[in-house]
């Protein structure tokens, strides 16, 4: 089989098969033992990966289709995807800092091995494989839009939100509303992002890239921030999640 969809459906499709991720990591974690957001959001990247390999497997397309191939890019493109992706990061944390919201907790309780190895590695990397290697790869047909000298197809607006809504869940772990919000927006942009290079590219090797610069950019950001604030107020602030 091969699963065309449109863009709309694919969205839906998508959060059904996250909805089922999350069902089997809340079965793993109760049946190991494991505790703990790292342990959990690591077990949640995992299922992920191995829902999105099995589909691709009963896909009859080759894994290059789902963009597991080497990028059809220029170095240029690697520079402003880095650049793209460090700026959605940091304008987020940013963000929470100075807003009245209170970051995610459940992120700053973990060490910071913790947090290159979960947050900046295997959440980069999982949730490209299933949003834009999987998900985006079932999407076709629809509107595109232009934005100036730039098109953006309805298979990138699509991929930006469902990364984006996915990131909704955070308030079961308590986020503040505030902090849902700013994180939701920067995590839809930085998506958005991520989808048009990998349907400009063809591989899922530069949204990972990416990914990963939206992850260090959100904490240098935060960190910069911190600091000019401290040195402007004489406070220092809490360090947003």
């Amino acid at each position: 089989m091969r699963i065309r969809l449109h863009p709309a459906l694919a969205f839906v499709a998508g959060w059904i098969v996250f909805l089922a991720a999350m069902a089997v990591t809340a079965g793993v974690t109760r049946l190991t033992g494991l505790e703990g957001s790292f342990a959990g959001g690591f077990c949640l990247k995992v299922v992920l990966v191995a829902l999105a390999v099995v589909m691709m497997g009963l896909d009859r397309r080759r894994l290059a289709d789902f963009g597991l191939c080497l990028s059809r890019s220029r170095p240029f493109d690697w520079l402003i995807g880095l650049a793209l992706g460090g700026l959605c990061g940091a304008i987020g944390s940013v963000l929470i800092v100075l807003t009245p919201a209170e970051g995610m907790g459940f992120v700053r309780d973990q060490a910071f091995w913790q947090i290159i190895v979960g947050v900046w590695i295997v959440s980069s990397i999982g949730e490209e494989i299933f949003v834009r290697g999987l998900v985006q790869t079932w999407m076709t047909g629809g509107e595109a839009l232009r934005l100036g000298r730039v098109r953006v197809s309805s298979a990138v607006l699509a991929s930006g939100l469902l990364f984006g809504s996915m990131h909704l869940l955070i308030a079961r772990h308590g986020a503040d509303v505030w902090t849902v919000c700013i994180i939701v927006a920067f995590t839809t942009s930085l998506g958005l992002v991520a989808a048009w290079y990998r349907e400009r590219t063809g591989s899922v090797l530069l949204p990972i890239v990416v990914h990963v610069a939206g992850n260090i950019g959100g904490m240098i950001g935060g960190a910069m921030t911190m600091i000019i604030r401290a040195i402007v107020t004489g406070e220092t602030p809490t360090p947003p999640g």
